[in-house]
């Protein structure tokens, strides 16, 4: 016998970051989460640019993490704005319900689903770290190591990375991904960046000083910290 519709558990949603482009248009739309029944985005018009309503069907095109290209026509169930300090822009937030896939869409958004994995970068480390790293989290997570600051953002450019570590015994290149990460809210091309609210956790793992560390957490650009050498099982907790 099936469960009350009141104690029915929802489908999960998993985290999923990429540009979406929608019908009606929208300025800097990015998905933020998803599940097989539908995706929760974010936006940010102009504030003479009329967002879709709630009930009103729009189309969504969007590529997944492994290249699958998606259209996806769908309903609006929930809209949420709010106005930017400047006043030149509105935040809003809203979830789609998806109805009608083109082509085999449907299918294939089950079958990502379904072998998604908790996905996590890890930067910078040297060939040791690498070792213990993936010793300790490989039963946790997939992994994905980077040499360069390039690497990284093509990595988070897949949409689905929900930590980032890092690491190394030089504090300049991680210094140089969070300058990167941070540059993006604040020009001209933000509406084609990964907007600020949607970076994975980062765990810094790199030498720096307290007040520096300090600084970073006060910004938000890290929710957590461990001094080399980096103890595994707080690398652990600290990720997962």
């Amino acid at each position: 016998m099936g469960q009350p519709r009141s104690q029915t558990p929802r489908e999960p949603r998993i985290p999923l970051h990429v540009p979406v482009a929608m019908r009606p248009p929208m300025t800097g739309c990015w998905s933020v989460n998803i599940n097989s029944i539908g995706l929760g985005l974010i936006a940010r018009r102009a504030a003479s640019e009329k967002a879709p309503e709630e009930g009103q069907e729009v189309e969504l095109s969007f590529t997944l993490p492994d290249g699958s290209e998606l259209s996806i026509a769908g309903e609006v169930r929930w809209r949420h704005e709010a106005p930017e300090p400047s006043g030149a822009r509105v935040a809003v937030s809203f979830g789609v319900r998806f109805g009608r896939f083109a082509g085999a869409g449907r299918v294939v958004l089950a079958r990502w689903l379904l072998g998604h994995s908790f996905q996590v970068v890890v930067a910078f480390a040297g060939f040791e770290q690498r070792k213990d790293f993936a010793a300790t989290l490989e039963s946790e997570a997939t992994l994905h190591f980077a040499r360069t600051p390039a690497e990284v953002q093509q990595l988070l450019a897949r949409g689905d990375i929900a930590a980032l570590v890092l690491a190394g015994e030089d504090s300049g290149p991680a210094e140089a991904v969070l300058a990167e990460l941070g540059a993006a809210t604040e020009t001209d091309e933000a509406d084609r960046a990964l907007p600020k609210d949607l970076t994975p956790r980062v765990i810094y793992a790199a030498p720096a000083e307290p007040l520096r560390l300090l600084q970073l957490f006060n910004s938000g650009s890290i929710v957590g910290a461990l001094a080399p050498p980096v103890d595994l099982p707080g690398l652990k907790a600290a990720v997962v």
